[in-house]
């Protein structure tokens, strides 16, 4: 199992086990935290990735089939992963970005990774987050790892070179009770 080093820092950084999985994908990420004695609620709303991860039968995890666009965050989290998601939210991610530090407890940790604005694709619109925005973002809060970096490609440009995608990699913990 590969895990992201940064969902490894913010697990170590975590002192309480209490966790939210906002798209999650493959489901490698809630397996690690689920090994880690973390309690999860995990949101997805690919059916055939729900429906993979059910036939585990794992213990303390909540599964919610529904599109982080019509989430409830009524609960507060100790730890929130939100990788490769915003940018699918298009203008809803800096509104989700609010709601998820809004549902950090006070000295949780949140790992955000998204694309940003930067690269060869065409399709860059309102939802990627511009260099260093996220950082701008958690101003108010710990920032314990940031950087951005070229991720690989399959796609090409026309002349035969991949395209490049540029990713923002944020790992902040909440300081205040009015950080948000």
């Amino acid at each position: 199992m590969i895990i992201s080093p940064l969902l490894v820092n913010a697990v170590n950084l975590s002192k309480e086990k209490k966790a939210l999985d906002l798209g999650f994908g493959n489901g490698l990420d809630i397996l690690y935290l689920l090994t880690k004695g973390f309690q999860v609620t995990a949101i997805e709303k690919d059916k055939i990735l729900i429906e993979e991860i059910q036939k585990l039968n794992l213990e303390n995890l909540n599964i919610v089939h529904e599109d982080i666009l019509n989430y409830n965050f009524k609960e507060t989290y100790d730890l929130i992963n939100c990788s490769f998601v915003l940018h699918f939210l298009k203008k809803d991610a800096r509104n989700i970005l609010n709601k998820i530090k809004n549902s950090t407890t006070l000295n949780g940790i949140n790992l955000i990774i998204t694309f940003i604005d930067q690269g060869d694709f065409t399709n860059i619109h309102e939802g990627f987050f511009r260099s260093n925005e996220l950082k701008e973002l958690y101003f108010d809060w710990d920032i314990i790892d940031y950087f951005e970096r070229e991720v690989k490609t399959k796609e090409t440009n026309s002349d035969g070179t991949p395209k490049k995608q540029f990713t923002a990699y944020l790992l902040a913990q909440k300081i205040s009770l009015s950080a948000i």
